[in-house]
């Protein structure tokens, strides 16, 4: 007996090995290699194939409606993207401890070293992709995180601190990529648990300098985790003022372990996930280790968490027994007190 695999999955898998015949299996690990100074390093060709679990749904992350805004030479900055599509693929083999996220954008064109609005993709050819890489070509299914899923690249990119599949900002057939469907909800993986400790040294209280742990061999720190599934326990909030928030920017928010160490965490958009109130006591933080550097070499890192759920702690015994004492003498003091 095949275990997880039913003749529909294998038939599945047949088609898309034979549609990618000519793409070369590659490792998430593999591909985000990267040197001392944190930059990547994959010089592999194409086009390549990524096998995984998506970890998110795209507009958890981003904005995907479409939203063409032209080029205009007075009013460059900030970058009007339009659309913009992100999920993150996580291999379901051990031995490949690594993630890759996939983005694509709407308005190429509005880029500084572009500046040209025939290069960005109209609201119809954007509505248009977003169907293309939000259904498989095969089944119609829809993609959603938890699916098994094979990615077909035909370029990638290096920036903010990862290797990217990408368009690499063109929308020219040419340099699409595309996900088949091998299984429809396998199911997310297991959260990686881990600590704060593990990702960040203690604050210096210095604001030049920063405290993730980098390796350049990936075997601890950030690079270890990034674009993988983990789960960070018993943290509190020292900045809320980026939660429920929408815009990518806004939603910023630091978590501390109460032992001087601090990261931060990435909210998803708040009017597509609605994770209550923020919490005012010691929480869980489970979603995906990303990185977000200012630019792809300047050797800075920028570690945080993009939150898919938050597990508030349960209240200790001691804390629901003081509650318990409040409440008695609240309700003497307005005279419900009632003895049995």
């Amino acid at each position: 007996m095949l275990a997880r695999k039913s003749l529909a999955w294998i038939v599945g898998c047949l088609a898309v090995f034979a549609l990618s015949a000519a793409a070369a299996a590659e490792t998430h690990w593999n591909l985000q290699a990267v040197d001392g100074s944190g930059v990547g390093t994959w010089s592999g060709s194409y086009p390549l194939t990524l096998t995984g679990l998506i970890l998110n749904d795209p507009e958890e992350v981003l904005d995907p409606s479409a939203g063409f805004v032209a080029y205009d030479s007075n009013n460059v900055f900030p970058i009007r993207m339009g659309g913009q599509w992100q999920v993150f693929v996580q291999p379901i083999d051990a031995n490949d401890h690594a993630g890759t996220a996939l983005w694509m954008g709407q308005n190429y064109g509005n880029l500084p070293y572009k500046h040209d609005s025939s290069l960005s993709y109209t609201d119809a050819e954007w509505t248009a992709e977003m169907a293309r890489v939000n259904y498989d070509a095969n089944s119609g299914h829809q993609f959603r995180k938890g699916d098994l899923v094979m990615v077909t690249a035909n370029i990638t990119g290096f920036y903010g601190g990862k290797t990217n599949v990408n368009e690499a900002h063109f929308k020219t057939l040419a340099y699409d990529f595309t996900l088949s469907l091998l299984e429809a909800n396998y199911g997310l993986p297991a959260p990686e648990v881990i600590s704060i400790a593990d990702v960040m040294r203690v604050d210096d209280g210095n604001a030049d300098t920063h405290e993730d742990i980098f390796d350049a061999n990936r075997l601890t720190g950030g690079e270890y985790y990034q674009g993988r599934y983990v789960r960070i326990n018993g943290v509190t909030l020292t900045d809320a003022n980026g939660w429920g928030l929408e815009d990518w920017d806004d939603r910023l928010c630091t978590i501390t372990d109460g032992n001087s160490r601090y990261f931060t965490l990435r909210m998803p958009r708040g009017s597509v996930v609605d994770l209550g109130a923020a919490p005012t006591r010691e929480f869980d933080a489970i979603g995906i280790l990303n990185q977000e550097s200012g630019s792809s070499s300047d050797g800075t890192f920028a570690y945080e968490l993009f939150v898919t759920e938050v597990i508030p702690e349960p209240l200790t015994v001691s804390a629901v027994s003081a509650g318990a004492v409040a409440l008695l003498w609240r309700r003497k003091r307005r005279g419900t007190w009632r003895k049995s």
